[in-house]
């Protein structure tokens, strides 16, 4: 039968996550039993133990709670229980697979993807060096679907601690079970795809209604500023967008400010709020349009009407911190390459170590008393800033070696004189002195690897501190401070107009009124997709969505007919087609005509092929001009 399943390894060659269906946790099991489990015990009987594998010592297996235990179960996801103990065995599995993609990541042409005949090995580069080994004997386009989406989750759940998620710390625990469920569930059946359009559906139906409603939101949205700081909101019926508002005066589309797919990875992982629930937070890691490290960001929810939901988006506390953290750790992962610019890395490292031993220092006058804080880094916060500029300082001595020439100016201790008392601490002290000029670097030495790798590990733990610290202060603090503000902000008034429009059935209308035949065309699905605001308008039958999700036109490509297969091997007719835009892109003139662009839009039908071809075309035109107008219209509501 067809097998599937993955792994999650880090950067350390460390098995984080092994997963896969009965088939494949039938094939693990039965390679630990033969090529593990059985040479083990028979060293143990004979009293010789293997040296060749290089993962036994000569220290007695004694408890059952050895990571080479045959009654420890394989750490898979789904009926069977998940014991961590059992990763150790399965990387020692699998180590020759990975060794082959870490020696072609070393040549610079890191392996995408390994075929034996219909079996099928996938490669997907993670955060700091980790990877994802995907295995099917029949790859299928609903894995390959799973797989990206597996991706984006494993982003907004881990972000730059990824490389923790299997450690049973609380900034990732919760996280880690998501991911769980998450496998589990496609094992089960259900499908899973990465979505990077916002459906609007809920907003077109609603479209009369929502001036109204768009300025309480934004009324909420502005007031809620003055409280919890910079944010967006959304009002949510279920799981639908009705519309989305925000703080700032900027007129820019969410599309412009979030990641879209990162978003609608958030709103997947979050349950609808059930009528009379109480407001909840948690946090996510959300990339911005124009950056690809992503933000730590609060998601407050609560109730305001029993059919509607409001959705608030704020940075979290301490995200410069984080943000620069991982600015830090970006370049430090790339100090070690041979073909990096070596000078530049080190001036933006430097620049960091500042910027975080200053953020570091001012939590001392934002923190409670030092003996309710457990962690270890946090509990002395100046300490904490001179030990890792001390490291930073180990770490530029040692790079300044590999060079032919010596390096401009000495750097000053950090802090070096630092007092007990805080009055006598000048942020002055901070300076960068930097300087170093443009010289040939030699091959890196063993000594800078173990040093970067060692800052590596003490600034991950570090973050993960001010992560769990964020956390476990939202819930306490940023929970209450909020619902506190909205009792003053949501007023008696403002509910009763948003209870008066959610209860006239606006949001409960059939989408059967979108169908092909209601409007009278003769195709059996349909899309229509903004690039602009990144939204879509679609009818979709379950078994039409991979059809059209599969199908993409090309940016200088403004038509395109292609017949596929579809479900039970049915031929279907798949149109795509971008609309001219409305406004000519250049002024007419004596020697020139106007010249229109093709525009935003996307429009993508699907047609049984007994439907002529021509005949198909003006259909989607109509299709154009009917819908066109009410998408752009639902435009307006996601600035």
């Amino acid at each position: 039968s067809p097998m599937f399943g993955y792994l999650i390894v880090s950067g350390k060659n460390e098995v984080l996550l092994a997963s896969g269906d009965d088939p494949f946790q039938e094939y693990v099991h039965r390679r630990l039993e033969k090529e593990v489990y059985f040479h083990h015990w028979t060293s143990v009987e004979s009293a010789s133990f293997s040296s060749s594998s290089g993962v036994y010592t000569d220290s007695e297996p004694s408890s059952s709670s050895s990571p080479l235990s045959p009654r420890a179960k394989l750490k898979t996801i789904g009926k069977q229980k998940s014991i961590v103990e059992e990763l150790p065995a399965i990387g020692h599995l699998f180590m020759p697979l990975i060794s082959t993609y870490r020696a072609s990541e070393q040549q610079k042409d890191a392996f995408e993807r390994i075929s034996i005949g219909e079996s099928h090995v996938r490669f997907h580069a993670l955060e700091s060096g980790s990877v994802l080994i995907s295995m099917a004997s029949e790859e299928s386009p609903d894995q390959l679907a799973f797989i990206d989406y597996l991706k984006v989750q494993l982003r907004i759940r881990f972000g730059p601690l990824q490389e923790l998620m299997n450690s049973g710390l609380s900034s990732v625990e919760d996280g880690y079970r998501a991911i769980e469920r998450l496998t589990e569930s496609f094992h089960d059946g259900a499908k899973y795809h990465v979505n990077g359009t916002i459906d609007c559906r809920t907003t077109a139906s609603s479209l009369p209604h929502l001036n109204r409603m768009n300025d309480v939101l934004k009324s909420i949205c502005d007031q809620l500023q003055i409280f919890i700081g910079s944010n967006r909101c959304f009002l949510m019926h279920g799981r639908d967008v009705v519309f989305t508002v925000n703080s700032s005066s900027s007129k820019r589309p969410v599309s412009k400010q979030l990641c879209v797919e990162d978003l609608n990875a958030v709103l997947d992982s979050l349950a609808p709020l059930a009528p009379g629930a109480p407001a909840e937070i948690s946090q996510f890691w959300i990339r911005s349009s124009q950056s690809g490290l992503p933000f730590f960001v609060d998601v407050i929810r609560c109730k305001l009407t029993p059919t509607l939901d409001l959705l608030c988006l704020s940075e979290s506390k301490s995200n410069a911190l984080i943000r620069t953290i991982m600015l830090f750790i970006d370049a430090l992962d790339k100090i070690c390459d041979p073909d990096a610019d070596v000078v530049a890395i080190m001036k933006k490292l430097d620049e960091n170590v500042d910027i975080v031993s200053r953020l570091l220092v001012e939590m001392v006058f934002d923190r409670p008393h030092p003996s309710t804080v457990t962690s270890s880094y946090l509990r002395n916060p100046v300490k904490t800033a001179n030990y890792f500029r001390s490291l930073w300082q180990r770490l530029y001595q040692d790079l300044s070696h590999d060079f032919e020439q010596p390096i401009g100016n000495e750097r000053k201790p950090f802090l070096y004189n630092i007092k007990s008392t805080f009055s006598m601490l000048s942020l002055s002290t901070f300076g960068s002195t930097f300087t170093m000029n443009s010289v040939r670097r030699t091959a890196v030495p063993t000594s800078t690897n173990a040093l970067t790798t060692y800052m590596h590990k003490q600034i991950i733990n570090l973050l993960q501190e001010i992560v769990t610290d964020v956390k476990r202060n939202a819930s306490k603090y940023k929970l209450s401070l909020f619902l506190t503000s909205m009792e003053k902000i949501y007023r008696q008034r403002q509910e009763a107009q948003l209870r008066k429009k959610s209860e006239t059935d606006i949001f409960n209308e059939d989408v059967i009124k979108f169908s092909p035949s209601e409007l009278r065309l003769d195709m059996e699905a349909y899309s229509i997709a903004t690039e602009e605001h990144r939204l879509d308008f679609s009818y979709m039958p379950g078994e039409f969505s991979s059809i059209i999700r599969s199908s993409s036109l090309p940016a200088n490509h403004n038509f395109a007919c292609t017949d596929v297969e579809g479900p039970e091997g049915k031929q279907y007719r798949v149109i795509q087609w971008r609309p001219p835009a409305k406004t000519p892109s250049k002024m007419s003139s004596l020697f020139r005509a106007p010249t229109t662009k093709p525009s935003s839009t996307v429009i993508t039908a699907v047609f049984s092929p007994y439907v002529h071809r021509q005949l198909s075309m003006l259909q989607v035109q109509k299709l154009a001009t009917t819908l066109e107008p009410i998408v752009s219209n639902c435009a307006s509501f996601y600035n």
